[in-house]
């Protein structure tokens, strides 16, 4: 709790220094959110429409699970595209959201090194896990 306490205490700062670093901070983290919704159901609607099964749960959506999704990410996508305006029209160089330079600067950064360096070190979760017994 209190690393949190002073990690938020010291973001808030930003705002002392500068408003527009404050709004580039909160668009990024607004951006990344967001973006993390988008994939996730992304990938659940993708598999909804190749009819693949999902494992057993409490809760679904039954029929209607295709169409909630679409609805989704579509309400997704134009969030995170008017998220990138700025926040006033006409906007001079220090009032503009440089937020979508930044993100695609580091999207842009971690693609490459994941295609150069890191697919060949990474390990995947396990699928199956086979029960070894001692004898």
């Amino acid at each position: 709790m209190t690393v949190s306490l002073g990690v938020t205490a010291i973001l808030s700062c930003i705002v002392i220094g500068s408003a527009t670093a404050y709004g580039v901070f909160v668009t990024l983290v607004n951006s990344g959110l967001l973006s993390s919704y988008a994939i996730c159901i992304g990938c659940i609607l993708y598999k909804r429409i190749r009819g693949e099964p999902f494992p057993p749960s409490q809760f679904s959506l039954g029929g209607a699970g295709k169409i909630v999704n679409a609805i989704a990410l579509a309400f997704l996508s134009v969030a995170w595209v008017f998220q990138f305006f700025p926040s006033a029209p006409d906007p001079t160089g220090t009032s503009m959201n440089w937020s979508i330079l930044i993100f695609g600067a580091v999207i842009i950064f971690f693609t490459v090194y994941y295609a150069v360096n890191a697919r060949h070190r990474y390990t995947g979760p396990v699928v199956h896990v086979t029960r070894h017994t001692a004898e």
